[in-house]
């Protein structure tokens, strides 16, 4: 269905919104939410979130920086944005 500014467009959203400062917040993207929620809390999603860490915990990656060759520092990505402190750490 394509989305218009209908009336019965509108009634749909204004239905399925939650907020009215979000209009992203809707009853179907919090239930979607849920359901990932309940997936990560899997056995078989935990044991491959443990295998995926393992895999690349085993296999640093050398690389070059700033002109030096630093051996086996990188953990699988090289974005410093995926690291976080741990609680207490920083």
């Amino acid at each position: 269905m394509a989305v218009t500014e209908s009336g019965e467009a509108l009634a749909l959203l204004a239905e399925s919104t939650l907020s009215a400062a979000n209009p992203e917040a809707t009853r179907e993207q919090r239930d979607l939410e849920i359901m990932a929620l309940r997936m990560y809390g899997t056995t078989r999603v935990q044991k491959a979130k443990h295998e995926a860490a393992a895999f690349w915990l085993e296999r640093p990656v050398p690389h070059r920086w700033f002109g030096m060759d630093v051996p086996g520092t990188r953990r699988g990505c090289n974005n410093a944005a995926t690291f976080r402190p741990r609680a207490g750490q920083g």
